[in-house]
C-alpha cells in the first residue's frame, strides 16, 4: 500500500510545498489579470465597509448553499450585537435534480414569504460562480458542487428574485446585495471588532459541499478591472479557488472527475471538497484493488459497493473493527490496515492542497493590510472542514510547516456562529 499511495500519484509532495504555493499565486495574478483557472472576481466590496462602519437594522439574509437553503430575519445595532429573530433551513433547489431559473427562485420566494414584509434590505450569500455588478447585485457564471438549475447562465440574481416575489404577489421592491459565501464567511468574522484590531488581515474560507477561499486585494493589482486598478485601496476578490487546476491528478482523480456533471471545470473542487470525496475515495480502493494491493476476496467485495457513506471513512480510521460498508470490505488485519492507511493518505493529500491554497492566499491577503506583523485570521465555514477529524490535524501539521516555518505566516482559524448569514446582513446594511 506505501508503493501504491507512492507511485499512483496520492502521496502529498510536502518537500515541494514552497512550489506549489508559487504556482498557486501565479494562477491568483494571472486571475487578476483575466486569464488562468481561477476567476479572481472582483466584489466591489471595500473591506472598511464593514471594519470601518457600524450598520444598523433589521435585514433579510439569504444563505444559497451547496446543499442548503438557509433564510433569516436578523437585527443588528450599531454596537455590531447581532440577533436572529427568524430563521428557516431547507433543501437547495436542483440539488442532484435539476430545476429550471425560473423554479430556483420561485422556490426561494416561498422561502422568503414569512419574512418578506420586515425589511426592505436582503443580503443574499449566494455561493455559486457569479460576477459582481457596481449596484451589489452580480451575474450568475454557472452553478457547482453538482447543483443543477437550467438556463441560469448570465441571469441578475437580484433581479430574477424580484420577479419571482412579484409572481407569488409579495413584496418585491427589495434591494439585494449578492456576495459569496467566502465573502459573506469573512465579513461575518470581520464584524468582532476587538479581533480586528488584532489580525493583520482576514480570509474568508468555505469547505463544504465546495472549496473557496477569498481576501482584499490592493486595487492596484487588480489589472483586469480599469474601475479598481487606478484606485486607492483594496477590494475583496472571490478567488473562485474549487477552479484551480494546477495540483496534479492521478488516474482515480482523472475517473471520479469524468463521472461529474461538467468534467472540464473545479477540478480541485472536485479532487477535495465534501460533495466529491466519497465518490473519490471510493475510485481510490477501486484502482488499489484491481491493482492487487488488497486480497482477492476484497477486491471481489469492493466491486459490488456503490457508495460510501458520508462520514464512514473517519469511523473506519477510529474504530476499523466495527460494522460498516467499509468494515465489511475487509476480513483480514492485513486488508484493514491497507485500507486504513489509504484513506489517511487521502485525506493528507486534501489537507495538503487546502494549505497551500491558504498558504498563497493568506500571504496576498497580508500583503495588502496594514500591518503585516499581526496574524491572519481565517473565518472557516463547512462541515467538511469542521466535522472531519481525518482532516483537520493534517491541515494544521501544514499550515505550521509551510505558512509558519517557510513564510513567517502567523495565521488563525476562527469559527464564528452564523458567519455567512451575518455577513450577508452586515453587507445588505452597509452597501457597497
Amino acid at each position: 500500500m506505501k508503493d501504491f499511495i507512492i507511485e499512483m500519484g496520492l502521496a502529498a509532495d510536502a518537500a515541494g510545498m514552497d512550489e506549489c504555493v508559487a504556482n498557486f499565486d501565479a494562477e491568483m495574478r494571472r486571475g487578476l489579470c483575466g486569464a488562468g483557472s481561477l476567476r479572481m472576481l472582483p466584489t466591489y466590496l471595500d473591506p472598511c465597509a464593514i471594519a470601518d462602519s457600524a450598520p444598523a437594522g433589521r435585514v433579510i439574509a439569504i444563505d444559497a448553499g451547496g446543499t442548503n437553503l438557509r433564510v433569516a430575519l436578523a437585527e443588528i445595532d450599531g454596537s455590531g450585537a447581532f440577533d436572529i429573530l427568524f430563521r428557516e433551513t431547507c433543501p437547495i433547489p436542483g440539488f442532484r435534480q435539476e430545476v429550471s431559473a425560473r423554479e430556483f427562485f420561485d422556490r426561494i420566494a416561498v422561502c422568503l414569504a414569512p419574512v418578506i414584509a420586515q425589511s426592505e434590505r436582503i443580503g443574499f450569500c449566494f455561493s455559486n460562480p457569479t460576477v459582481a455588478l457596481p449596484n451589489g447585485d452580480a451575474r450568475i457564471l454557472a452553478f457547482t458542487k453538482e447543483v443543477k438549475v437550467s438556463g441560469a447562465g448570465g441571469i441578475v440574481v437580484g433581479d430574477a428574485l424580484r420577479e419571482a416575489l412579484k409572481a407569488r404577489g409579495l413584496p418585491s421592491e427589495k434591494s439585494v446585495t449578492v456576495l459569496n459565501d467566502a465573502v459573506a464567511a469573512q465579513f461575518g468574522a470581520m464584524a468582532d471588532a476587538d479581533a480586528r484590531e488584532k489580525h493583520a488581515a482576514h480570509v474568508g474560507f468555505i469547505f463544504g459541499t465546495g472549496v473557496n477561499a477569498c481576501y482584499a486585494e490592493r486595487n492596484e493589482n487588480i489589472r483586469k478591472d480599469e474601475r479598481l486598478c487606478g484606485k486607492p485601496g483594496a477590494t475583496v476578490i472571490n478567488t473562485e479557488a474549487g477552479g484551480y487546476d494546477g495540483f496534479p491528478e492521478a488516474e482515480a482523480d482523472r475517473r471520479s472527475i469524468g463521472a461529474t456533471a461538467d468534467p472540464a471545470r473545479q477540478r480541485f473542487e472536485k479532487m477535495s471538497s465534501g460533495a466529491y470525496q466519497c465518490d473519490n475515495l471510493l475510485e481510490w480502493i477501486r484502482l488499489a484493488a484491481s491493482g492487487g494491493v488488497f486480497s482477492e476476496g476484497f477486491a471481489v467485495r469492493v466491486k459490488g459497493l456503490k457508495q460510501i457513506p458520508v462520514g464512514e471513512a473517519a469511523g473506519f480510521c477510529a474504530a476499523p473493527r466495527e460494522s460498516g460498508t467499509l468494515a465489511k470490505l475487509c476480513t483480514n488485519a492485513a486488508d484493514t490496515a491497507k485500507l486504513r492507511r489509504l484513506i489517511e493518505a487521502f485525506f493528507d493529500r486534501i489537507a495538503f492542497m487546502l494549505a497551500v491554497m491558504l498558504t498563497a492566499v493568506s500571504l496576498r491577503a497580508r500583503d495588502a493590510a496594514r500591518d503585516a506583523a499581526l496574524p491572519v485570521r481565517i473565518s472557516a465555514e463547512g462541515a467538511a472542514f469542521h466535522g472531519e477529524t481525518l482532516l483537520r490535524a493534517r491541515l494544521d501539521h501544514y499550515m505550521e510547516s509551510c505558512a509558519r516555518a517557510k513564510f513567517g505566516l502567523s495565521h488563525r482559524f476562527v469559527r464564528v456562529e452564523h458567519a455567512t448569514i451575518r455577513g450577508a446582513a452586515l453587507a445588505a446594511l452597509a452597501g457597497r
